[in-house]
């Protein structure tokens, strides 16, 4: 009975609010619809209290999944570009054909045989540029015109196709690339093996191109193409994140949740996995580790306070994957066990906490860890 007497109160809440949360719904208003469920859980407290906990979570994970559609609109847009310029080029050619075909002539008297002509090239129009889409957090991978790339001439023409694409917005200077994948090798020997790398990257990368070059040497200098259509999923997962900053610091935190989780989609493990001990890579791997880390702080900071317990739990994980010493995160997990009611699970992750600092750093858990262990234990 009291169930039932809930869900009426829940129904009669929306009409005395006046929203229509199909419309919400329908229209991607999904901030305002949380505003609307938290509002009615405030002046309900009942049975249905629960169920609006579910569908706010349920709120920001389709703000998620807009923001994802978003950024994978961004990449199908440009491929829609290119395919709208390419079926251009075949109506304009098909139209020259057609035009030859059928043009209408008036009747002249038959001629005699001419003598054979030399066959000429009938032109073709150039292929326009191709799209790259390049995936560097967790393990690389290369998709041309959504294709994947998977043939390599060797790793360090590879590694110098990174490499490049890292310092994209520059061109890169031959000597830096000789310094750097041939260190101990004469200069000779380092040039030589430079044109090498070059010359199977290239060769790679034409399939379909012709004599078009992905790669440009200019002024003693190596760069990408820049007439090449490229995404990286580092720099989406840079703008989400500079996105949600912003937002953050004008106090707008459904903005910024929404980005920090669009942010968090993109990020399928530390930059260039498989490179993980080359020093080239070792600054932007730290420096996208830190980013990726303050995101998920502020994530666990805002699902904790909005009593999101399921999701400031998954974020808080999803740090001790990262760093497992970070003890914010242990005190976030055990925060939410414990307001679950999930006691022993909130007294096991202070052991795991104690036993990870001990290995790791050979430290005890410092005492606001210690003090929320004992609240938890004595049931406060």
């Amino acid at each position: 009975m009291e169930g039932e007497t809930g869900l009426m109160l829940g129904a009669s809440g929306f009409a005395k609010l006046g929203v229509s949360v199909a419309h919400l719904v329908a229209s991607g208003q999904y901030s305002q619809l949380v505003a609307t469920l938290q509002q009615l859980d405030g002046n309900l407290k009942t049975a249905v209290s629960p169920l609006l906990s579910v569908a706010v979570q349920l709120c920001h994970a389709c703000q998620h999944n807009e923001q994802m559609i978003a950024t994978q609109r961004q990449v199908l847009g440009q491929l829609e570009q290119q395919q709208r310029l390419q079926e251009q080029q075949l109506v304009t050619l098909l139209q020259m054909v057609e035009g030859e075909e059928t043009a209408v002539s008036p009747p002249t008297p038959p001629l005699p045989p001419a003598p054979p002509a030399i066959p000429q090239p009938i032109p073709t129009p150039d292929p326009s540029p191709p799209t790259l889409g390049f995936f560097m957090l967790g393990e690389f991978r290369l998709y041309q015109d959504d294709q994947p790339v998977q043939e390599w001439p060797s790793s360090k023409g590879k590694a110098i196709l990174k490499y490049l694409l890292l310092h994209r917005h520059r061109p890169v200077a031959k000597e830096v690339l000789m310094d750097t994948f041939w260190p101990d090798s004469t200069a000779d020997s380092a040039r030589n093996n430079l044109n090498v790398a070059i010359y199977g990257l290239r060769k790679a990368l034409r399939d379909g191109y012709g004599d078009f070059s992905h790669i440009v040497f200019q002024d003693n200098a190596y760069r990408l193409n820049s007439d090449m259509v490229i995404w990286v999923d580092v720099e989406a997962f840079m703008a989400q994140v500079t996105q949600g900053d912003r937002a953050r610091q004008v106090g707008d935190w459904q903005t910024a949740v929404s980005a920090y989780h669009a942010a968090e989609a993109l990020y399928h493990g530390e930059f260039l996995s498989e490179d993980r001990y080359e020093t080239w890579a070792s600054l932007e791997r730290e420096h996208l580790s830190v980013q990726y880390i303050q995101l998920l702080q502020h994530l666990c900071q805002y699902h904790l306070a909005q009593q999101a317990y399921g999701q400031c739990i998954a974020a808080a994980q999803k740090l001790l994957v990262v760093d497992p010493c970070h003890e914010q995160a242990h005190r976030w997990l055990m925060a939410c066990y414990g307001q679950q009611g999930q006691r022993n699970l909130a007294l096991r992750q202070y052991h795991t906490c104690a036993a990870a600092l001990q290995q790791e750093l050979d430290v005890e858990p410092d005492p606001e860890t210690s003090q929320l262990y004992e609240q938890i234990r004595s049931g406060q």
